[in-house]
């Protein structure tokens, strides 16, 4: 669930500042005070998420809304460093269960996703638009992680500090229907589960030297990483169970939270449930973007009749021009239901009169003071 969104350097809008959402609002404001920036925010990346991709946005489609470019959608008095940025404060995201080769490695608790705050920041170069930058803070741990200009590693800080990774990341910006890309451990191989297997390879290479040389059974040292939470306290309190292997507890069993091994082996660790947390943000998303439908500000025309073509019309298009097919094709329970919520909402009844083949909309306030005819 999308809480609240804010929006930095869009169009006229330099900081929208936290927007809570709710299922229905009003925005007020004088003309040209960016009400329609941040209303087209939303079908903007509805129409990104139904496509495969070479970045995380398509800024123009003829079904829903044209922001030119990159360099258009950008507010012109943003300094040149600066990018598009779009910020979410999220609930109850579900947990993507992913398919890979070290069955519940990835596992997260739902608790872990009760609360998400995440930030991606948008920049262009000659191949297009890409993200920068992406801030993730959970309830128990943050990622940040910067690409510096679309280089091929990725600096990343983990609650708040610098985390030297000494293999090679990167992102997989091809995305498909999602906005976010995916972590990869190399540009050669564009499969997210590579990432899961180099890191879970550290982690299992790190126990080994923590064990007798009689195991063999490397299985029981992946089975520590399926521990679901990402606090750093619980997580340690299951280090040290060890899996159950006597030789690993004993080695430990001296250490503590503040261990540098410990800190080492719980930052590989949370680095192995990142590409979790980005498909469950990712389909959180792209839900919710999928559930909104736009109508674009419509303004007055001449004409004050439409030709009827007698569609069976189950939504109102981006443009509005279906609205009155719509209300037509609509059965008797759903136009009643239809004028409860209209009246409610807006205090006024909608109507459709017909006359030789064309069509006209009429509003009446709730009160009966006037019918007026709308083209």
């Amino acid at each position: 669930m999308i809480d609240k969104l804010r929006i930095q350097n869009l169009r006229s809008i330099a900081d929208s500042h936290d927007i809570e959402l709710k299922p229905i609002m009003i925005l007020l404001g004088a003309n040209s005070s960016e009400k329609s920036t941040f209303l087209r925010s939303f079908p903007l990346f509805a129409q990104s998420v139904d496509k495969k991709l070479r970045g995380p946005v398509v800024w123009f489609d003829t079904s829903f809304v044209d922001y030119g470019d990159y360099k258009t959608a950008k507010n012109k008095y943003a300094a040149e460093q600066d990018g598009i940025t779009f910020s979410y404060q999220m609930s109850k995201v579900d947990v993507a269960m992913r398919r890979n080769y070290y069955p519940n490695v990835e596992i997260l608790n739902s608790d872990q996703l009760s609360e998400v705050y995440l930030t991606f920041l948008l920049k262009d170069d000659s191949k297009g638009t890409y993200i920068d930058s992406i801030i993730i803070n959970l309830r128990a741990v943050s990622y940040e992680l910067c690409v510096k200009g679309r280089n091929e590693n990725i600096d990343c800080k983990l609650n708040g500090e610098p985390f030297v990774i000494p293999e090679r990341f990167t992102f997989n910006f091809n995305t498909a229907f999602a906005i976010l890309p995916s972590f990869i451990a190399n540009k050669q191989n564009e499969d997210g589960d590579s990432a899961v297997a180099l890191l879970t390879n550290k982690l299992v290479s790190i126990f080994k030297t923590h064990c007798s040389g009689r195991l063999q059974n490397t299985q029981r040292l992946e089975q520590i990483l399926s521990f679901a939470s990402l606090d750093k306290h619980d997580f340690f309190k299951h280090l040290k169970r060890g899996g159950g292997i006597k030789s690993f507890q004993k080695s430990i069993q001296n250490w503590n939270i503040t261990t540098s091994e410990y800190n080492t082996i719980y930052n590989y660790y949370v680095l192995l449930k990142l590409n979790i947390v980005i498909d469950s943000i990712n389909r959180a998303l792209a839900g919710f973007y999928h559930s909104c439908d736009y109508i674009a500000p419509m303004r007055a025309e001449a004409d004050r009749y439409y030709r009827i073509q007698g569609l069976q019309v189950q939504s109102v298009d981006p443009s509005g021009h279906d609205l009155l097919e719509f209300i037509a094709s609509l059965k008797p329970k759903e136009k009643e239901d239809y004028d409860k919520f209209v009246s409610e909402v807006f205090g006024v009844t909608v109507d459709v009169s017909s006359d030789s083949g064309m069509k006209s909309l009429r509003i009446k306030t709730n009160n009966g003071d006037f019918w007026k005819s709308h083209a």
